[in-house]
């Protein structure tokens, strides 16, 4: 087989490995075995590219068609195995987490509660694959020099704040990029307007937790603080409060909304290297708030920002720190 010299000419070739730090519900084609999708990938690498650009909506999607490419331009980023991808995958029940009143029912589990959906039954009987927490796995970029730094900018966002696969705005699929520094708020332009689409903008928040020797707690932690801040919005079985924060909205028992729109909070839980922690407190959870012009049904935007406000300020007395662009509140 020739070798073709002119594919690499002038271009960026690395391997970058990415290790599993919360259970990753990445699926292949039948929706229930668990595999490692580079078109999955590519779309959250789009995602958090489109979240840090500043700039007008069409400078946008000029600039976005020559990363990612479009339906008239192919991208001219290559992504594919530097070798055979063996992980260990699991069917076994994800672990329940804090427990957490409901009220009216059972204390649910807090990781449970974030990951509804993903299994079965009450029991915990699993749904779904899942990649096995320590699972490395590398992959080759490709890519012509001129792009290099929209590309590194996406994998920070995404080692930082975001996740791979089901739920990640919930935690799950958070991953640790080899050799990536941890972002905070201050790292990411964040200067502007909030804008149509999800973006980081002078309202974004970083709530971080305290440090736990287990991704179980320091994603409970997480967790029970934003199921509070939601909670606390209105009276159980109502939802004229909380359908601002994600639709759809079912409520046993109570009205149901439809529509979608994703909610502006992501939840991740990042391995800190911290080799001098004694007590090996190396996961850290936090949450950050991106904010969006929302716009469901027209002329509700003031609504969606108090809504937020709100839960903002529950979320920032259960954090250690709050981060408000570059300034430290706490």
């Amino acid at each position: 087989m020739s070798f073709v010299v002119t594919r690499y000419r002038n271009k960026v070739k690395r391997s970058v490995t990415f290790t599993v730090v919360t259970p990753l519900f990445l699926g292949g084609e039948d929706g229930k075995t668990a595999e490692i999708r580079i078109p999955s990938l590519r779309g959250v690498l789009r995602f958090w590219w489109r979240a840090s650009f500043q700039g007008d909506l069409r400078e946008l999607k000029n600039a976005e068609a020559d990363v990612f490419g479009n339906t008239e331009k192919k991208s001219p980023l290559e992504i594919y195995p530097a070798e055979q991808i063996n992980i260990k995958t699991s069917s076994h029940p994800i672990p329940k987490g804090t427990l957490v009143n409901t009220g009216e029912y059972e204390p649910v589990g807090i990781i449970r509660y974030l990951g509804y959906g993903l299994q079965k039954d009450t029991g915990g009987t699993q749904q779904r694959e899942f990649i096995e927490l320590k699972q490395s796995f590398s992959l080759e970029f490709l890519y012509p020099e001129h792009i290099e730094e929209d590309v590194e900018r996406s994998l920070s966002l995404l080692h930082s704040f975001g996740g791979l696969g089901s739920r990640s705005r919930n935690g799950f699929g958070s991953v640790q990029i080899e050799g990536r520094k941890l972002l905070d708020l201050g790292d990411v332009p964040v200067t502007g307007e909030v804008k149509d689409y999800t973006s980081f903008s002078q309202d974004s928040r970083l709530f971080t937790f305290a440090k736990h020797d287990s991704w179980v707690g320091a994603l409970s932690e997480a967790g029970v603080a934003y199921r509070e801040a939601r909670v606390n919005l209105e009276a159980r079985h109502q939802g004229d409060r909380r359908r601002y924060v994600s639709l759809p909205l079912n409520i046993k028992g109570g009205p149901n909304f439809g529509g979608r729109h994703a909610k502006p909070y992501f939840l991740h839980v990042n391995k800190l290297d911290d080799k001098e922690d004694e007590k090996k407190k190396v996961f850290q959870s936090r949450i950050l708030f991106l904010p969006y012009r929302y716009n469901y049904k027209g002329g509700q935007y003031n609504k969606y920002k108090n809504v937020c406000d709100s839960m903002n300020g529950v979320l920032q007395q259960k954090a250690v720190e709050v981060r408000d662009d570059i300034h430290e509140t706490r």
